[in-house]
C-alpha cells in the first residue's frame, strides 16, 4: 500500500469507472424494457412492476457483499492475503445460500409475488413467468454483485465496467434472440439477463482467483461470515424498507390504474433513478475502497481525508452517501479496536462539519452522535438532516464512555485547529 496522501485524482479516477458500473447494473432492466415492448403493454407493465421485487432480490445479497467490501479493502491495504482469502471464501459459502434462499421463493413464490404487487389478468401472468425464470438463474445476478464489490474494494474500479459493458451488450443481443428468434416471449428476457451477467461474472470470478488464490478450505462458515453479516445487515435492511414503501405505494395506488400506468412507472423508475442514484453511489464505493485500504495499511489519518476529499463531492449532488459508506467500512472492525475506529468516526466527521457547516448545523448528526446507533446522511445544499433509522442492534457495540470520549475528543480538537475558513487541518485540502 501506498504511503503517499490520498488526492482528488485518485478518488475520480476510482469513482469515474464505479460510477459506470452503477449505472450498467441498472442498464439491465432498462434493456429488457425496451426488448418487451413489442410483446406488449402487459409485458411492459410486467417488468417495470417487479422493479421492487428484484430490488429486495439484491438487498438479501448485500448482506453478503455489502460485509465483504470492506474486509476485502482492509485486507489489501495491509497486504493480508490470508484474510483476503478467508473473507472472499465465507462471502462465496454465504452467497450460495442467499442464492438458493432467493431462488427458491422466486421460482416457487412467483405468482404469490406477482399477486402482491396489485396485478392482475395478463399483467400478473407475464411478471410471474418473468420473476419465476429469474429465479432459475439468479446465482448470475447474486455472485455478479458480490464480484464487483471485491473488484472496487481491492481499488479495481475499471474491470467491473468493462465486464458489465460485455455483459449488456450480450444481454440485448440474447434479448432478441430468445424473445423473439426462439419466441420465448418474456421468459426468453429474463433468461437473457440471467445468461448475460453469468457468463461475465464467471469470468470475472476467474480474474479474481487468479489474484487472491482462495480455495476449498477458505470456504464454509464461521466467524468471518458473522462478521460478514453484521456489517451488511444495516444496508439489507435499509434496502429493504426502501423497496417494501415503494412496492406497497406500487400494489395500493398504481396497480389498480391499469398496466399503462405500470408500465409508464417502470420505464420512468428506470430512467431516472438508474440515471442519478448511481453518481452518488459511485462516489461513496470509491471513497469506501480508500478509506478500507488505508485503515489497512494503518493510515487513520489519509482514510479520514479520503472521506473529507469526497463528502464536498458528494454533498454537491445533493447526498451525503460517502458517510454512510465510511460507518460501514470503519464498523468492519469496531469489534477488535473500538477506540481507533470511534476515534477515527468522530475524527472524520469533525472535520466534514467544518468543511461543510451547513451539513451540519442542525441538533442531530453532529459529530458527537459518533456513537449513536443508526446510520444517518446529510444533504449538504439543502441545509436538511435525513435521518435512516436503524432500530434493532447495529453491528456497532454500544459506545462505552471511553469510546464515546474518543469520538467527541476527535472532534473538539478538529473544532479547535479550525482556521478562518472554518477547515480543520490546516495543511488539508
Amino acid at each position: 500500500m501506498t504511503d503517499s496522501r490520498v488526492t482528488v485524482r485518485e478518488l475520480v479516477v476510482l469513482a469515474l469507472p464505479a460510477i459506470g458500473s452503477a449505472v450498467l447494473n441498472n442498464t439491465y432492466r432498462l434493456v429488457d424494457q425496451f426488448s418487451v415492448q413489442w410483446l406488449g403493454t402487459s409485458a411492459q407493465a410486467a417488468i417495470g412492476s417487479t422493479t421492487f421485487v428484484l430490488i429486495s432480490f439484491h438487498a438479501v445479497f448485500w448482506l453478503t457483499s455489502a460485509g465483504a467490501g470492506p474486509l476485502v479493502a482492509r485486507a489489501t491495504g495491509a497486504l493480508d492475503a490470508e484474510l483476503c482469502k478467508k473473507t472472499v471464501g465465507s462471502a462465496l459459502s454465504a452467497t450460495v445460500v442467499a442464492t438458493i434462499a432467493v431462488g427458491v421463493c422466486a421460482t416457487l413464490g412467483a405468482d404469490f409475488l406477482a399477486s402482491l404487487l396489485g396485478l392482475s389478468g395478463p399483467t400478473h401472468d407475464d411478471a410471474a413467468t418473468y420473476l419465476r425464470w429469474l429465479g432459475v438463474g439468479i446465482a448470475g445476478i447474486s455472485f455478479g454483485a458480490l464480484m464487483d464489490t471485491i473488484f472496487i474494494a481491492r481499488g479495481q474500479t475499471v474491470t467491473p465496467m468493462l465486464l458489465l459493458v460485455v455483459s449488456n451488450v450480450l444481454n440485448a443481443i440474447l434479448n432478441a434472440v430468445l424473445i423473439y428468434g426462439l419466441g420465448l416471449g418474456i421468459k426468453g428476457s429474463a433468461l437473457a439477463t440471467c445468461i448475460s451477467r453469468g457468463l461475465t461474472m464467471l469470468v470475472g470470478f476467474r480474474l479474481l482467483w487468479k489474484e487472491i488464490g482462495w480455495s476449498r478450505h477458505d470456504l464454509g462458515f464461521g466467524e468471518t461470515t458473522v462478521r460478514l453479516a453484521k456489517i451488511g445487515l444495516p444496508i439489507t435492511v435499509n434496502t429493504l424498507a426502501y423497496a417494501w414503501v415503494y412496492w406497497a405505494l406500487l400494489a395500493f395506488a398504481i396497480s389498480p390504474l391499469g398496466p399503462t400506468v405500470n408500465a409508464a412507472l417502470g420505464i420512468g423508475f428506470s430512467a431516472l433513478e438508474g440515471f442519478t442514484w448511481p453518481l452518488f453511489q459511485g462516489v461513496s464505493l470509491a471513497v469506501a475502497s480508500i478509506v478500507g485500504r488505508r485503515l489497512g495499511a494503518g493510515q487513520p489519518d489519509e482514510a479520514a481525508r479520503a472521506v473529507r476529499i469526497a463528502f464536498p463531492i458528494s454533498s454537491g449532488a445533493g447526498d451525503g452517501e460517502c458517510e454512510i459508506q465510511v460507518d460501514r467500512v470503519c464498523a468492519s472492525r469496531s469489534d477488535e479496536h473500538p477506540n481507533e475506529h470511534g476515534g477515527l468516526r468522530g475524527k472524520t466527521r469533525a472535520r466534514i462539519a467544518n468543511a461543510w457547516p451547513p451539513t451540519m448545523s442542525t441538533g442531530r448528526g453532529s459529530p458527537s452522535d459518533a456513537g449513536r446507533r443508526s446510520v444517518r446522511r446529510w444533504a449538504g445544499p439543502l441545509r436538511s438532516n435525513r435521518p435512516v433509522p436503524w432500530p434493532s442492534r447495529s453491528p456497532l457495540p454500544r459506545a462505552s464512555s471511553r469510546y464515546q470520549g474518543s469520538a467527541r475528543g476527535a472532534s473538539r480538537r478538529s473544532r479547535g485547529m479550525a482556521g478562518p475558513t472554518g477547515r480543520g487541518s490546516p495543511g488539508g485540502s
